[in-house]
């Protein structure tokens, strides 16, 4: 809790959230907001359009694209996200 007191929120306010990558994350977080409502969103954006994205921030797509698919945070985000 001190780390989302030193954020400046308080129990019972809305917060968003960007980047969970992590089951035992979202579970966390239900705890910890609960009994509010906890909801999580995923924007699904196709190969291509992901491809693209990648070839505005770096020259080398294809193995800029597999080292962000075998780095660890990335596991659950295809096989067990969204949840």
């Amino acid at each position: 809790m001190r780390f989302w007191a030193n954020c400046g929120w308080n129990a019972g306010e809305p917060l968003v959230i960007d980047g969970i990558r992590h089951e035992e994350v979202i579970e966390s977080l239900r705890k910890l907001v609960a009994p509010l409502e906890m909801r999580v969103v995923y924007l699904d954006v196709d190969d291509k359009q992901r491809l693209e994205n990648l070839r505005k921030r770096e020259e080398d797509v294809t193995e800029g694209s597999r080292l962000v698919e075998a780095h660890a945070t990335e596991e659950q985000v295809k096989d067990r996200l969204p949840v």
